[in-house]
């Protein structure tokens, strides 16, 4: 599982300049136009909807933004950073964040 924060997605914009992006409503509104599945449609909204905090993804929901912008033809830096800024969800503790009594 995955986590990028499309409310400050790190996009090289020129060479060498980086630039912190909102792009949930772009990346959102691309998966929505070009869904073939409900999975894609739920995930276009997930994305669009989401708080200006990291998104959790399952490994699959990275491979449908990275394929479908592949498909439409998307820009290198923008796919290179979607690889570069998805970092490994933090586990769960397993107790819920509650510590055990004993």
């Amino acid at each position: 599982m995955k986590q990028i924060d499309f409310s400050k997605l790190e996009i090289e914009v020129e060479i060498g300049k980086f630039s912190h992006e909102d792009v949930r409503a772009a990346l959102g509104n691309m998966l929505f136009r070009n869904a073939t599945s409900l999975e894609t449609d739920q995930l276009a909204r997930k994305i669009f909807n989401a708080p200006q905090e990291p998104v959790e993804l399952e490994d699959s929901e990275l491979r449908m933004i990275l394929d479908s912008l592949h498909q439409s033809a998307g820009r290198y830096s923008f796919i290179k950073a979607i690889k570069e800024n998805a970092k490994e969800a933090t586990p769960p503790t397993g107790d819920g964040g509650r510590m055990q009594r004993e």
